[in-house]
């Protein structure tokens, strides 16, 4: 069983901090790698609105990226570390049930 990286409390905290990244998450939650253009779609936000939040996860560790199939589009996931238990996600320094989380269209 792999361990979960080594995060940063302060960057882990600020990329909590929104509720765009928090439904982000939760679309994510189920660990099926999805790209940008998913989330735009579902969120009904345009790419230029969403990238940056992406960023953001990543950068904190919460999210990881790959490659798509064709290598212009990345896919984003979170790590299987991070969810170990059924509609939670475990950061170790937070840890969100799912069914808290709206992943409707956020504010900000």
């Amino acid at each position: 069983v792999a361990s979960p990286p080594t995060l940063k409390p302060v960057a882990v905290y600020a990329a909590l901090a929104s509720e765009t990244r928090l439904a982000m998450l939760a679309l994510l939650a189920d660990g099926v790698p999805r790209s940008a253009t998913d989330l735009t779609a579902v969120m009904r936000r345009s790419f230029d609105a969403v990238n940056p939040h992406l960023h953001q996860l990543c950068d904190a560790g919460l999210l990881t990226a790959a490659p798509g199939a064709d290598r212009r589009q990345w896919l984003f996931s979170v790590p299987p570390e991070f969810r170990r238990e059924a509609g939670v996600l475990d950061f170790g320094l937070a840890r969100l049930p799912m069914s808290s989380a709206r992943p409707a269209v956020a504010k900000d």
